[in-house]
């Protein structure tokens, strides 16, 4: 049988759906289409060896953007660190983490990566990837963690999960393998957790003795058991962090109002008290120590694992926090450093109601500020706004505090303080231009700008242009400074000439000493040789004389150009030796 003539095979295996051999193959190169490039197909390990994209197909991947220069990056990275070492520490571990960096160089990438991350990263060089990788997840800050399963849909943007930094910083490891069915059950333990909290599995440690917390009385200890019923502020702080620097003196200061309002209060069976527990995170005994003496509360013992256990459970992303524990051991707000620099101690117990009342009081309170303030600490009119009308929660640019509710801010670049925290401009009058009221009706366009700061704060959306009033200002003194400066110069340059025209006239009307006259022949005849040259020298000086331009002639003190610019010459340092020949 020839060639032509055999019959050809059959394959009687059947074949699978199109959809689902499309679908096999979407899942297989996922990670390639999203990773590799034209001329690329590995990513790099911390020690430089090249890892194939393939070999990641069957595992959950998280991208991770991030960069050296981002202090919250720094932070987290060092955490992340630790999940994944503790993930990949467990038996089935099918995890990878994939860097894309945003630092500024190759040297900087190098240093953040190969110095510090386990896992594997994008090349630094590779632009087109980072750029395509930022594109398609639609990253707006960083660090941003984006979880991918290996067996969900490329397109399907509902199953990429876009919040692995707050998971990571929720539950840690605890999260892994990330799935829909993993959270929901962590979520759901968490909620369990909140509902059974007291004060007792909150403070104390199953795993130890401790049923104590620090105090400065002479017996150093008080019992946990003795703070049940009372409203409790978790303080989390430490000595290196700044913030805490200004925050901790102001909380010291409340919580001793706090304390004297309840003690003048009627005591009765139903009286609340108010205590703080300082939970640290100061790198040393040393830091720890330094931090509570100043501080008139209780607190953790320095290292207790308790402090990990509440910083994990409420969450903590930053610190000075401040976590209000109502009398039955539950959460009543995690808002309590915003709601002490808002009300201070009119925010006690903190409670919803409280914040409620005291809510409304500031809105009643608002109808009297001013709509629009000039702030000493900002060059822009600022604008009264509120939560609901242009405003929201902030940071105060004054006081570095937060803050939500009524505030004023700047329409032309964002700038927003607290009410409380505006210093008005005070003006000097200087007796011809700067005055309090001139000064409002100077700064605005508008023709009556007294009574409009007066009204209801109707918050403005129109866009007030900048005048430059301080700069005017400054400007107009820095000139009155080089005029007054040139006007004494050339006072004191002409003082200088009179002086010395002065003593030029004193010195020729001096008596000359007598000469020994010659005898009368002998004068004769000089006299009658000389007469023709002194005359001749008479007539040069009298042309000399009609040819000078001379200063308050008739005057004391008249003096010509020349004696002007010989004068110059003289104090500029340009003659020979400074004296007039």
């Amino acid at each position: 049988m020839s060639q032509d003539d055999q019959v050809p095979s059959i394959n009687t295996t059947p074949e699978p759906p199109e959809m689902n051999t499309t679908t096999a193959v979407n899942h297989r190169h996922k990670y390639s289409s999203l990773l590799a490039s034209d001329h690329r197909d590995f990513l790099l390990s911390p020690t430089g060896a090249k890892i194939k994209i393939s070999d990641l197909e069957d595992k959950t991947v998280g991208i991770y953007f991030s960069a050296n220069w981002y202090p919250q990056c720094q932070t987290f990275t060092q955490l992340l660190i630790q999940v994944y070492n503790q993930i990949q520490a467990q038996k089935k571990s099918n995890f990878e983490i994939i860097f894309v960096s945003s630092d500024e160089d190759l040297d900087a990438f190098n240093n953040f990566y190969q110095s510090h991350m386990p896992w594997l990263a994008v090349p630094f060089s590779d632009l087109e990837t980072k750029r395509a990788l930022n594109k398609r997840f639609d990253i707006e800050g960083i660090p941003c963690l984006i979880i991918l399963q290996p067996d969900d849909d490329d397109n399907d943007d509902e199953s990429v999960l876009r919040d692995g930094v707050e998971l990571i910083y929720r539950y840690g490891a605890e999260a892994h393998p990330f799935t829909n069915e993993r959270l929901d059950e962590l979520s759901r333990q968490e909620k369990e957790k909140h509902e059974r909290q007291t004060l007792l599995n909150l403070l104390t440690d199953d795993n130890d003795d401790r049923d104590f917390v620090l105090a400065h009385s002479t017996s150093k200890e008080v019992l946990v058991s003795s703070l049940m019923g009372k409203t409790i502020g978790l303080y989390f702080s430490a000595q290196w962090c700044f913030p805490s620097h200004k925050f901790t003196p102001k909380l010291i200061s409340i919580y001793q109002k706090i304390k004297q309002n309840i003690t003048q209060q009627e005591l009765n069976e139903e009286q609340e008290d108010f205590e703080i527990i300082y939970v640290s995170s100061d790198h040393n005994e040393l830091e720890f120590n330094s931090s509570f003496s100043v501080m008139p509360w209780l607190a953790l013992p320095f290292g207790d694992s308790t402090s990990k256990k509440l910083t994990k459970y409420f969450d903590i992303r930053g610190i000075p926090s401040l976590i209000i524990l109502g009398p039955d051991g539950k959460t009543v707000t995690k808002n309590g450093r915003s709601l002490i620099n808002l009300y201070e101690e009119e925010a006690y117990p903190f409670t919803e109601a409280r914040v409620e009342l005291l809510e409304k009081q500031m809105d009643e309170d608002a109808k009297n500020l001013p709509s629009v303030e000039i702030h000493s600490g900002h060059h822009h009119e600022l604008v009264l706004v509120s939560q609901g009308n242009g405003g929201g929660p902030f940071i105060c640019c004054d006081c570095d505090e937060q803050g939500s509710g009524w505030a004023y801010q700047c329409i032309e670049c964002g700038y927003e303080v607290h009410t409380k925290c505006v210093r008005p401009v005070v003006m000097v009058s200087s007796g011809s231009r700067f005055f309090n009221q001139s000064y409002l009706n100077m700064e605005f366009p508008h023709k009556n700008v007294r009574q409009h700061r007066k009204v209801s704060p109707e918050v403005y959306t129109q866009r007030f242009p900048a005048t430059g009033g301080h700069e005017r200002e400054r400007g107009a003194i820095v000139a009155i400074a080089v005029g007054s400066a040139l006007i004494l110069a050339l006072l004191l340059l002409i003082l200088l000439l009179c002086l010395r025209k002065k003593r030029n006239q004193q010195s020729k009307q001096a008596p000359k000493p007598p000469v020994q006259t010659p005898a009368a022949g002998a004068r004769a005849v000089t006299e009658a040789g000389t007469s023709s040259s002194k005359d001749d020298i008479t007539g040069a000086s009298a042309e000399g004389e009609r040819n000078k331009l001379v200063f308050f002639e008739g005057g004391i003190y008249s003096f010509d150009l020349e004696d002007l610019l010989r004068a110059s010459a003289e104090v500029f340092g340009e003659g020979e030796r400074g004296d007039v020949v």
